[in-house]
């Protein structure tokens, strides 16, 4: 599922799309919860989730999330980030609720 968020951005949760490389990066250079982990196991994490969403702006990738879930009333959203440059704009909120609130675990209302 993808969705335009304007001004060149948008948020899709295809995992063929997910830039791994750009995302072990951030993780293991930038977070401070995720330094120095190994790329092998970043790829397994990515693998074994329930649902990954990467922000795009004009088609390259400034953020990322990775949502597991037990599949009936619990998730959890882990490895959340957006590049400093495109901090400020709202988007990491977007995320977030792109990620939890219209996943396919979501809450039906």
């Amino acid at each position: 599922m993808r969705r335009e968020l304007g001004d060149g951005y948008e948020l899709d949760d295809d995992p063929t799309r997910i830039d791994r490389e750009a995302v072990h990066r951030y993780l293991t250079e930038e977070s401070y919860w995720a330094r120095g982990r190994p790329r092998a196991v970043q790829d397994a994490l990515v693998d074994g989730a329930q649902r990954v969403v990467g922000l795009y702006k004009n088609g390259v990738q400034v953020g990322f999330s990775r949502t597991l879930s037990d599949g009936h009333v619990r998730s959890y959203l882990a490895d959340v980030y957006a590049l400093d440059d495109h901090r400020g704009r709202g988007l990491g909120t977007e995320l977030v609720r792109f990620s939890v609130d219209e996943g396919p675990f979501a809450a039906t209302k």
